[in-house]
């Protein structure tokens, strides 16, 4: 049974002041979680960049008052349940409320334990299995803010 859809990142936190570790693991859990809710919501892939396929006339009609955009928030319960864990060497984020984690794995496509109904893929958490990982642009602002923290514990050191 799916009772989370997650993604653990490590971080190099070698370069970074112990004192700051808690921090950079905070603003990186929070920045990702604003990305993943920002692309979702527009309709792409924080995975791939791409553009998630269009809900069917039929279904847009009935749930979305025609709306065909796929952006992950019927209900918003799913991604309102998005957060993040700092771990001993860097964050897991994904959907860890079991409810919630059917409906993730249904549009990731994590498992065969999807919902009754199944979705087209729509993946917003990356899959280790699959050798995903975030688009680019969302891996260069970690890397920015990995750079920051690394500058600053530099610049401590002086």
């Amino acid at each position: 049974m799916v009772d989370k859809v997650t993604f653990r990142i490590e971080l190099d936190l070698e370069d970074v002041k112990a004192s700051e570790r808690k921090n950079i693991k905070d603003d990186i859990g929070e920045f990702l979680i604003e990305a993943i809710k920002a692309d979702a919501q527009s309709g792409r892939s924080p995975v791939t960049g791409r553009n998630f396929k269009q809900l069917t006339k039929k279904y847009a009609d009935k749930a979305k008052g025609g709306n065909r955009l796929a952006n992950l928030t019927l209900t918003e319960d799913m991604l309102n349940s998005l957060e993040y864990r700092r771990t001993v060497d860097g964050i897991e984020i994904g959907i860890f409320d079991s409810t919630e984690a059917k409906k993730a794995d249904n549009h990731n496509k994590f498992s065969s334990e999807s919902l009754t109904t199944p979705v087209p893929r729509r993946p917003f958490i990356p899959s280790l299995d699959r050798g995903e990982n975030f688009r680019p642009g969302i891996r260069e602002e970690l890397n920015l803010i990995m750079d920051i923290y690394k500058e600053a514990s530099n610049g401590d050191e002086s």
